[in-house]
């Protein structure tokens, strides 16, 4: 008959994860695609959507802490979490751009406090300009992490020696070449 269907574990679990997303729940919206990827874990799709959100986690908890909050080990749990999740989609799908803006684009919110993290927004931004070519966005998010690279080293060159702070103005104008 036509009596009601059941969706797959898999569907049901993104759509609550849709749900939370547009009530503005983050956390729930994460606990929704891990529940889906506990059903489906080889879903490239689901598997993007996690690291999107784990990327939006990360960002909710900076905004915290520049209110005050001490969060440090909530934010260390946190990168890690959205690293692995990053890492997973791309190794579900390697070639799609839009997973490697996504990695990027967590790298790039981790500049101000991790070092090296610059180095690996860069790779992946490049990566993405570099699978989809007609896409200008990669490119223009590239240059504002390598911005934001230089206004950190920027900012840690304020007491440095000259030799230093003319380092420092190098990589500065570097990045507003790119």
């Amino acid at each position: 008959g036509s009596g009601p269907t059941v969706a797959d574990p898999t569907t049901f679990a993104q759509a609550r994860a849709i749900e939370a997303v547009r009530r503005g729940d983050v956390d729930g919206a994460l606990r929704g695609v891990e529940r889906a990827l506990a059903f489906n874990g080889g879903d490239y799709h689901i598997a993007h959507l996690a690291a999107q959100m784990r990327v939006e986690q990360v960002r909710g908890i900076i905004a915290r802490a520049a209110q005050g909050q001490n969060v440090q080990q909530e934010f260390q749990a946190a990168v890690s979490a959205a690293i692995r999740s990053a890492d997973q989609a791309i190794r579900l799908n390697p070639e799609e751009s839009l997973v490697r803006r996504t990695a990027a684009s967590l790298y790039e919110v981790l500049i101000p406090f991790i070092d090296g993290s610059e180095r690996f927004a860069d790779a992946n931004y490049a990566k993405a300009a570099e699978l989809d070519p007609v896409h200008p966005m990669f490119l223009t998010e590239r240059a504002r992490a390598r911005i934001a690279f230089a206004d950190r080293v920027r900012q840690k060159s304020a007491g440095a020696s000259e030799e230093q702070r003319k380092e420092a103005e190098r990589i500065w104008e570097s990045a507003l070449q790119s």
